[in-house]
């Protein structure tokens, strides 16, 4: 069993799209399709298509129409007498609540996503902030929907629009955005890949698409982080690549075989869209070749 699991990493979702694209085109057979925060944005699109390649130039069509910050996010209100109060109200008294209002996300995912049937079954992971666990959400080939816990909000949606919440509370950074419902953040503060779902799936063959550098801790900075913000997220992606070697490891002590993409270089601010950047970064992900891979373990016969 085939599996693809796409890592979170915002606007590096063009190379995401790039490596999903490049591998459709190769006929590379597929059986499943996991994602976390950007990346459950992309295996939805692919997944609810007629097939692996046409969904792969669906997402590429989507991420065409990016050019901008505030084609996936705006500020949440303007500034009264100088001061946005509002945002300020959210972030003291709120429950949840963020900074910006991702509401032209939400809007594409609702209208770039259709309403079919996924060609195969595909998965997306986003993490409770009451209890600090991952919940899968999956959908199969038959449109049945599935979560892997029972945790809800109590004004949450189930269906066909209970999906789509999932995909875009899988993408809901903390702070940044609201949670969803009140409850569900970004699926990277769980798992940047979700490796362990794969494998009781019973996967033997994964293919992980990361959208940084694949190697251990950060690179150095030519100096030392900027404001408040260039901190923030510096130390997210410290976070993030640790949960990221936890995954790998995970994957390394199993049988199955093991293939990782990954961008040789750095691929500048998640939050920071750009329509040229977003091209550029599909380019990468076409052309890209494996950084890892690693055999299916054979288990010896039996005496």
């Amino acid at each position: 069993m085939k599996t693809i699991l796409c890592a979170g990493g915002g606007s590096k979702i063009g190379f995401i799209a790039g490596v999903l694209n490049q591998l459709a085109k190769a006929g590379t057979p597929v059986d499943s399709l996991d994602g976390v925060s950007a990346g459950a944005i992309s295996v939805a699109s692919v997944a609810h298509a007629p097939d692996f390649l046409t969904g792969t130039e669906t997402l590429i069509k989507m991420l065409d129409s990016i050019n901008q910050n505030s084609d996936v996010y705006v500020p949440k209100d303007s500034n009264v007498f100088g001061l946005p109060l509002n945002m300020v109200a959210d972030l003291t008294l709120g429950h949840g609540c963020g900074i910006f209002n991702n509401s032209p996300l939400w809007n594409k995912i609702k209208t770039e996503i259709p309403e079919v049937n996924p060609w195969c079954k595909v998965g997306v992971v986003r993490t409770s902030l009451r209890t600090g666990l991952p919940q899968r959400v999956v959908r199969d080939i038959s449109g049945g929907i599935t979560y892997s816990t029972l945790e809800r909000a109590a004004t949450e949606v189930t269906g066909w629009l209970g999906y789509l919440w999932a995909v875009l509370s899988s993408t809901s950074i903390e702070i940044v955005w609201d949670l969803v419902f009140g409850l569900w953040g970004d699926g990277g503060n769980t798992c940047v890949t979700p490796v362990q779902y794969a494998l009781d799936d019973g996967a033997t063959d994964i293919i992980i698409i990361l959208t940084g550098p694949f190697e251990q801790g950060m690179p150095p900075l030519a100096n030392p982080p900027g404001p408040a913000w260039d901190t923030l997220m510096r130390a997210a992606e410290f976070e993030l690549q640790n949960l990221f070697w936890k995954d790998l490891q995970i994957a390394l002590a199993s049988d199955a075989a093991l293939t990782v993409y990954a961008p040789l270089m750095d691929l500048g601010d998640p939050l920071s869209f750009n329509g040229a950047k977003i091209k550029s970064q599909i380019a990468l992900g076409q052309a890209a070749v494996p950084v890892f891979t690693r055999p299916a373990k054979i288990a010896p016969p039996a005496v």
